[in-house]
Order: C-alpha cells, then sequence, then structure tokens
C-alpha cells in the first residue's frame, strides 16, 4: 500500500511537472509568435525607414549640390572678373612697355641731337675764333691805313697851306670834301666789320 501511494505521489508530481513544462513551452511559443509578429513589422517598416533615410540624404546631397552651385557661380564670377583684370593688365603693361620703347628711341636721337649740337658749338667756336683773329688783323690793318691816310692827309695839310696862296677856294673846298668821303669811307667800313662780327 505504502508503495502504492508513492508511485501515486510521484506520478502526480510527474503531472505536475509535465503541465508545468506544457505551460512553459505554450508560453514559450506565445513569445515566439509575438517576437516574429514583432519582426515581420519591423522587417515591414524597414524600407519605409531606409526610403525615408534616403531622402534625407537625397535633401542633403541636393542641398550641398545647391551650394556648390553657388559656390560654382561666385567662383566662375571671380574667375571672369580676374580675367578682365588680366586682361587689362596686360593692355596695360603693353602700353607702358610701348612707351618705355619710345621714349628710349626718343632718348637716343636727343643724344644724338646733343652731340650734334656740341660738334657744331665746337664748330661755331672755332669759327668764332678764327673770325675773332680775322677781325682783329682787319683792325690792325685798319689802324694801320688810317695812321697812313693820317700821315698822306697831314702831307697835303702842309702842302695846302703852301698852295692856299695860290689855288682858288673851289680847289681848297674840294679837297676838303674827298678827305671828309674818304674818313667816312674808312669810318664805314669798320663800323660793318664790327657789326658783322656781333651778328656770328
Amino acid at each position: 500500500m505504502a508503495t502504492r501511494s508513492n508511485e501515486k505521489q510521484e506520478l502526480q508530481e510527474l503531472n505536475d511537472r509535465f503541465a508545468n513544462f506544457i505551460e512553459k513551452v505554450r508560453f514559450l511559443e506565445q513569445q515566439n509568435a509575438a517576437l516574429r509578429g514583432e519582426l515581420s513589422q519591423a522587417r515591414g517598416q524597414e524600407p519605409a525607414r531606409a526610403d525615408q533615410l534616403c531622402q534625407q540624404e537625397l535633401r542633403e546631397l541636393r542641398r550641398e549640390l545647391e551650394l556648390l552651385g553657388r559656390e560654382r557661380d561666385r567662383v566662375q564670377v571671380e574667375r571672369d572678373g580676374l580675367a578682365e583684370d588680366l586682361a587689362a593688365l596686360k593692355q596695360r603693361l603693353e602700353e607702358e612697355t610701348r612707351k618705355r620703347e619710345d621714349a628710349e628711341h626718343n632718348l637716343v636721337l636727343f643724344r644724338k641731337d646733343v652731340d650734334d649740337a656740341t660738334l657744331s658749338r665746337l664748330e661755331l667756336e672755332r669759327k668764332i675764333e678764327s673770325l675773332m683773329d680775322e677781325i682783329e688783323f682787319l683792325k690792325k690793318l685798319h689802324e694801320e691805313e688810317l695812321r697812313d691816310l693820317q700821315v698822306s692827309v697831314e702831307s697835303q695839310q702842309v702842302q695846302q697851306v703852301e698852295v692856299e696862296a695860290t689855288v682858288k677856294p673851289e680847289l681848297t673846298a674840294a679837297l676838303r670834301d674827298i678827305r671828309a668821303q674818304y674818313e667816312s669811307i674808312a669810318a664805314k667800313n669798320l663800323q660793318e666789320a664790327e657789326e658783322w662780327y656781333k651778328s656770328k
């Protein structure tokens, strides 16, 4: 009797344990089903999430592309401005180079003119010196002629005094006129020589 009682108790314990096991299995199956449902739902929502992420990334890319486009336009405008500045600088450089070449050419011509003027001045100085020598010679010659003339006039005056008593008054006046004309011609020649020298 004791043995059967023990067997019955053990069987009851086994039944209880089995029932608990079955209950746990069902609970786990329910949990598994719930997890599968959540997984399926998550998988179903994944494309929408991915699309949302893609759309957001596309918006970011478009924004960056727009910024890059603006930057490109700004750089293009700046490049065009620099190209215009460069062209203006090149033109200015060409003009300055042309002006410098013209100035150098004019300087060469000016130096040649200065050299020619120096040669002309030296030549004129030589001519002036030669003319001065010639005028000095003419002065001395004229002084000698005047002295000779004075001697001749004095001699004629002496002779005139001697013959005044015998010649007519008209002849005396004629001799005075001739002497005055001769002295006037000599003075005029000297004055013309001096004026010609001063004009050179």
